[in-house]
């Protein structure tokens, strides 16, 4: 996670007030359905404990948008959530909002230095003042409604896909394409020594996931540093550098546990990956990346997003489509093999995200001009993992993972 244990305090500069730069639905959408996740990007990283704490009111819109009154504010049905990745904070419906009906979705700005509520950036950089969009819904559609699709992901989820067999009768073999935080950070973090090393089972040692100290592995290992809380040792800055921070008003950065079950938002891990993200291709030069461009994106945009190599289809779905032999053990010659099913993937395309994010990647909007950098004075130690690159697909598992409350279980 980064050798960097000590050194000069980084002064704590103030940013820009933080900006909203996207939002679902858009401004004056109709037709909205009637449950869904209310969604905003902003264009700096947020203080996750203020990211969705009083910072929103959903009322109708007849209220008025420059309206200080909060009293009609929707008080209850949203599930809050905050993912650092894209920056995007959410809120999510739990049943229906009314149909045909126009709504203002209120963003507050703290009213003063101490205020716990209303949207701040990480490093205290307060919204300038309330920011409102609106909306209205369509009818009430006929049949079940439709819900926003469960963002969670378990710990493992290994999905097999197979090739097309070379052989007209050779049974496919399973090829794990796995898309899960224990494939990932297995890949990336256990190492058994140098910046891992250490006893993890000892609070604030350096992070070690290959193993929990009593040979329970790397889910283990995982599940200690959630279910204690450890705090990561590079920022155990704080008056009491055992115990992790939570209040809204401490400063960003200081005594962050590793991982801080349902909060991708003060996992100091997820930082960690934030500034080994890959550049986006294609490379839009003006744009500033974690790695300051040092990695050019291949023709294929491999170091961005990852492509498959060949073709590949649901092995059950491939089984069912293939032909057995004769009763000679030959394979039958009058038709073959019959069309086989649609691919999962194909060569050359995209590798699908196991879940959807919150943002589209077409319109996903980059930070604000300096933004990793000043992240970099907050999170100390290098980028993970290790020097290498983080696609944003793999850093939203990691991300969605924790906010489904960074469960562990054995994997195969």
């Amino acid at each position: 996670m980064g050798c960097d244990q000590g050194g000069p305090a980084v002064p704590e500069l103030t940013g820009p007030p933080p900006h909203v730069v996207w939002t679902y639905p858009a401004n004056e959408a109709v037709d909205v359905p009637l449950t869904f996740a209310i969604r905003v990007q902003f264009d700096r990283f947020l203080m996750p404990s203020t990211a969705v704490r009083g910072a929103m009111c959903l009322q109708a819109a007849t209220v008025g948008g420059e309206s200080t009154d909060t009293s009609q504010c929707i008080a209850a049905g949203f599930t809050p959530e905050y993912d650092p990745v894209d920056r995007v904070a959410t809120w999510v419906i739990r049943g229906e909002i009314l149909e045909d009906t126009r709504y203002n979705v209120r963003l507050f700005a703290p009213k003063d230095p101490q205020d716990a509520n209303g949207v701040r950036a990480f490093d205290g950089a307060p919204l300038e003042k309330e920011f409102t969009f609106a909306f209205t819904t369509g009818a009430k559609p006929v049949g079940p409604v439709p819900h926003e699709p469960a963002r969670k992901l378990p710990f493992c989820d290994v999905r097999p896909l197979c090739p097309l067999p070379a052989g007209a009768c050779d049974s496919p073999t399973p090829l794990a394409v796995t898309n899960s935080s224990y494939e990932f950070l297995a890949a990336s973090c256990t190492s058994g020594g140098g910046c891992h090393a250490g006893d993890s089972s000892a609070r604030g040692s350096a992070l070690r996931l290959d193993d929990d100290g009593a040979g329970g592995g790397l889910a283990a290992a995982v599940q200690h540093l959630v279910d204690h809380a450890v705090v990561a040792s590079e920022t155990a800055i704080g008056p009491d550098p055992w115990n992790p921070t939570r209040n809204a008003l401490t400063a960003f950065g200081r005594n962050m546990p590793y991982i801080d079950a349902a909060s991708p938002g003060n996992s100091y891990l997820l930082y960690k990956l934030i500034l080994a993200l890959s550049p986006r291709c294609p490379l839009d030069p003006s744009e500033e990346t974690p790695t300051h461009g040092a990695i050019a994106c291949t023709p294929e945009g491999e170091y961005a997003r990852g492509t498959y190599r060949e073709d590949l289809y649901d092995c059950k779905a491939l089984d069912d489509a293939v032909v057995p032999p004769d009763s000679s053990g030959g394979c039958p010659r009058d038709g073959g093999f019959p069309a086989p099913p649609t691919k999962a993937g194909a060569r050359g395309a995209l590798v699908m995200p196991p879940i959807d994010p919150w943002i589209p990647a077409d319109q996903w909007q980059p930070p604000a001009k300096g933004e990793y950098d000043r992240l970099r004075t907050r999170i100390r130690g290098s980028g993970m993992p290790g020097g290498g690159l983080v696609t944003r697909t793999e850093a939203l598992i990691v991300s969605f993972w924790i906010a489904g409350g960074a469960r562990t279980e054995p994997c195969p």
